[in-house]
């Protein structure tokens, strides 16, 4: 599967009313389209410790 490198903007809100923003993110993605539910999980484990 090819690598693709993609840059967005998002916004997360969260249930306790706190939230997280990223602009410009660049973030490398399997293939060459992603649903929301994947990029989200990308999203938490690029934050994630190493």
């Amino acid at each position: 599967m090819t690598e693709k490198r993609v840059c967005f903007d998002f916004e997360i809100d969260f249930s306790n009313g706190d939230g997280i923003q990223g602009q410009s993110f660049r973030l490398n993605i399997d293939g060459e389209t992603i649903n929301d539910i994947a990029l989200a999980a990308y999203i938490v484990r690029a934050g994630s410790p190493k």
